[in-house]
């Protein structure tokens, strides 16, 4: 039978778009799943800082798989924001 991880790592990498971020499922347990993304330029806002849609995007993943885990329909609600002053260009 496979665990948990395995079932999540293969089932992220079957994702067109979480292929695309180069997401990687690191850990999954009952009501806990961690997933990360590497940071490249690809992913990245012209100011430097990771692209709000890659972040939304592992954390979408990761309640998915959390509340999967615990056989849960999980939603969620928030804003990703930098904080700090922007620089003009």
């Amino acid at each position: 039978m496979e665990d948990t991880l395995s079932r999540g790592r293969r089932i992220l990498a079957s994702r067109p778009f979480s292929v695309l971020l180069g997401a990687d499922l690191v850990e999954s347990s009952p009501g806990v799943a961690a997933l990360k993304i590497p940071v490249r330029t690809e992913l990245m806002r012209q100011q430097g800082f990771v692209h709000a849609g890659a972040l939304g995007s592992a954390a979408d993943n990761a309640l998915t798989y959390a509340g999967g885990s615990e056989s849960l329909c999980a939603t969620a609600q928030g804003a990703i924001a930098r904080l700090g002053r922007q620089q003009d260009e």
